[in-house]
């Protein structure tokens, strides 16, 4: 006895399914490009700002801070941008990412609330900010670290951050 016929556009990718797929490819490259033209600008803001404010003489512990909050608000940006080479690659949309920009931005929010703390008097609300931001960037490196070790118990296939040629997170 024969198999009943698919009916058209099913059991294989429609002609609407394949344009989809491609607008989202170019789009998906779009954003990247994007974020790299952000990540590259807001660096070089970054070096403006650091050889600026040292010409000037202005205090190095702001300056510093300045650096490390903008250096990391370019790692949160090429992070953004690796996830997206990683789903062109694997078509998967991988949870590790996004943790490591959750952690990258607390420690800067961090940073942020460390400085106002040592600029001027700390309010019962930044310390809630503070225990808050603390208490996030722990669950987020568990959550991280559970991830990464449930790859062990788990027959999934590395992606494309993991496997040869890819990028290591």
């Amino acid at each position: 006895m024969d198999a009943p016929k698919a009916r058209k556009g099913f059991g294989s990718k429609t002609l609407w399914i394949r344009v989809l797929e491609g607008a989202d490819d170019i789009f998906q490259v779009l954003v990247a490009l994007a974020l790299l033209i952000t990540a590259a600008l807001v660096f070089w803001d970054l070096m403006v700002k650091l050889l600026g404010g040292v010409a000037r003489g202005e205090q190095i512990l702001q300056l510093a801070y300045q650096l490390i909050h903008d250096a990391l608000l370019v790692l949160i940006i090429l992070e953004l941008v690796w996830t997206a080479v990683g789903y062109l690659r694997s078509r998967t949309l991988p949870l590790e990412p996004f943790l490591i920009v959750a952690v990258i931005a607390s420690v800067r929010r961090l940073l942020f609330l460390g400085v106002q703390t040592v600029e001027g008097e700390i309010q019962v609300m930044m310390l809630w900010d503070i225990a808050i931001h603390t208490m996030m960037v722990l669950i987020f490196a568990l959550a991280l670290y559970a991830v990464r070790k449930s790859r062990k118990f788990l027959s999934f296939p590395p992606g494309p951050e993991t496997s040869k040629g890819g990028r290591m997170s």
